[in-house]
């Protein structure tokens, strides 16, 4: 976490020490890598890297694109909030979870609430 590459995510609403919290590789090459590159390196230097990419990666490329996207929208969201662009000021925008739900965007402030999903 002091080289930045790790980041800590708490559940909207939830105080800084919830036990909640998880933690993500902040970089997207990094995130990469251990998601769909070292796990099945040595298959791909014994020649399967078509059967890899096929049967183990494009399933699972969506969702982690989609993360990707969020990271994306939530900074779109915080540039809009800086040039006031938006229905009301926000101080938090952040994901929620519980369980098997979760709510991909939660933006508070002290005049409102704005979810995205």
């Amino acid at each position: 976490m002091d080289l930045s590459l790790v980041r800590r995510e708490i559940p909207a609403g939830e105080s800084d020490k919830s036990k909640k919290g998880q933690y993500f590789l902040s970089d997207n090459y990094f995130s990469f890598w251990f998601r769909f590159v070292y796990p099945y390196s040595l298959a791909v230097e014994m020649g399967n890297g078509d059967d890899v990419v096929h049967q183990l990666i494009q399933p699972a490329f969506s969702q982690y694109t989609g993360n990707i996207f969020e990271d994306c929208i939530r900074d779109l969201l915080w540039d809009f909030n800086a040039h006031s662009l938006l229905p009301f000021m926000f101080t938090d925008c952040s994901r929620w979870w519980y369980k098997e739900d979760e709510i991909d965007l939660v933006a508070t402030g002290r005049t409102g609430i704005c979810f995205v999903k």
